[in-house]
């Protein structure tokens, strides 16, 4: 019976990946152009041009079908802009050596991987004494439920980096858990390095006294930013900063960016600005409300550290300050949920070995609806398919928030309300 369930589980994940690479379309590789193009400019001597967005310019540039030849002939209208440090451009550089569609499948299988590998370390940590079966019919649901959910289909189709940030954020917790402090940080320093947002991790350790790893991801990011500034100028990374002090006060409100200030924005433009990716400058009150909303909620995650004494606690306090991240940032596109697959299934673990295991298994079966309709648009495309709905204007896609942070979030708070983390063995 016990190899039936895996066979079964094994044509489970076959689907769900299945299902997500049918989405994989090199013509609307939107974000992943855009690393190619980065790739392209890195190895010619327009490098300087990477950072083409000073205040006012266009923030999408049409491709000229001579630089990025490829990207143009497989259909690809523009190339957007690119934000991250220079030093990345040393991982795009190789990409740009291969054609288009061979560079944009790599990213797509390297997603995919990452994604199955993150789903098996979170089922290993949500489940630590659940037998080889038990965690392989675990880690089908969880890849089943992650690829019917549009971040993961979105992340395939436009070529988003998403999952491998995930990826290195996940490595880093259980790198450390098992000790391996160094390779913890290196992991943690990297993520950094590509995307700043997962900075306030660094805190989870240095509450934790885990010096080691915070020595080693300090280091790493020291290294790596050494490296850059002698390889691509001081100039290059002014570049940079400008372009994202540009960002400090603006973002954008269209009905996919869930961010704190896209929302409250949204409720002050007009309908058609929500469709049309406009940046727009916060007023005061909109910079007020978020940071105070997100400086209580990381008072709060930190109020709760000494609940991560255990190592079930330990995993749900990173969880809970993955999702916190991912709330805080600015620009906190749909696609960027997949790095909630760890505290689901952190939380998913917690609901489903609970004292009332009947109301935890419901809310269990109802976390994993609301993952696959992280993207409020999948909600309200399924509804007006079915004529469940009369159609929803641009106003009030972007009014909802994601489901699945705002389950998530609350389901931590009331698991830290009712009673301390459990303690069991493993990490």
């Amino acid at each position: 019976m016990s190899k039936l369930l895996c066979v079964l589980a094994g044509l489970a994940v076959v689907w769900g990946l299945s299902r997500a690479l049918q989405q994989a379309k090199p013509r609307e590789g939107f974000d992943f152009v855009t690393y190619y193009a980065a790739g392209k400019l890195a190895t010619s001597s327009e490098s300087a041009a990477v950072y083409h967005r000073v205040a006012g310019d266009e923030s999408k540039i049409p491709l000229d079908g001579v630089l990025f030849r490829e990207a143009y002939e497989a259909g690809v209208p523009w190339c957007g802009q690119y934000y991250n440090l220079p030093i990345c451009l040393l991982l795009f550089k190789p990409l740009a050596l291969l054609r288009f569609e061979h560079a944009y499948r790599l990213v797509t299988a390297l997603n995919l991987a990452s994604l199955l590998l993150t789903a098996w370390m979170a089922v290993q940590a949500a489940a630590p004494r659940a037998t080889p079966v038990g965690r392989w019919i675990g880690f089908a649901c969880l890849s089943v439920v992650a690829c019917s959910s549009h971040p993961v289909l979105y992340n395939a189709r436009i070529g988003n980096l998403s999952p491998l940030l995930a990826l290195a954020c996940v490595v880093a917790w259980v790198w450390d858990s098992r000790g391996h402090t160094v390779l913890a940080g290196t992991a943690l320093g990297l993520s950094i390095i590509f995307k700043p947002s997962p900075l306030p991790l660094l805190l989870y350790f240095a509450l934790r006294r885990r010096w080691p790893t915070v020595v080693s991801t300090l280091v790493t990011v020291a290294a790596l930013l050494a490296i850059g500034l002698a390889y691509y100028g001081v100039a290059m990374h002014m570049r940079w900063y400008e372009l994202i002090a540009y960002y400090a006060d603006r973002t954008f409100v269209a009905w996919n960016n869930q961010s704190l200030s896209a929302g409250l924005l949204r409720l002050t433009v007009r309908a058609e600005e929500i469709v049309a990716w406009e940046v727009i400058a916060e007023p005061l009150w909109v910079i007020g409300l978020e940071r105070l909303s997100v400086l209580t909620g990381f008072a709060w995650w930190l109020a709760c550290f000494r609940r991560w004494s255990t190592s079930q606690g330990a995993a749900m306090g990173y969880a809970a300050g993955l999702l916190l991240v991912n709330i805080a940032s600015p620009f906190a596109w749909t696609h960027y949920y997949v790095v909630a697959i760890w505290p689901i299934a952190i939380l998913a673990g917690e609901l489903w070995h609970g004292e009332r295991r009947g109301a935890g298994r419901l809310a269990l079966l109802a976390l994993s609806v609301v993952t696959w309709a992280a993207d409020p648009m999948a909600l309200f495309e399924f509804a007006r398919n079915w004529r469940l709905l009369p159609p929803v204007g641009p106003l009030a896609r972007g009014l909802v928030v994601s489901n699945t942070l705002a389950t998530a979030v609350l389901g931590f708070i009331w698991l830290q309300r009712r009673r301390p983390p459990r303690e069991t063995h493993g990490g």
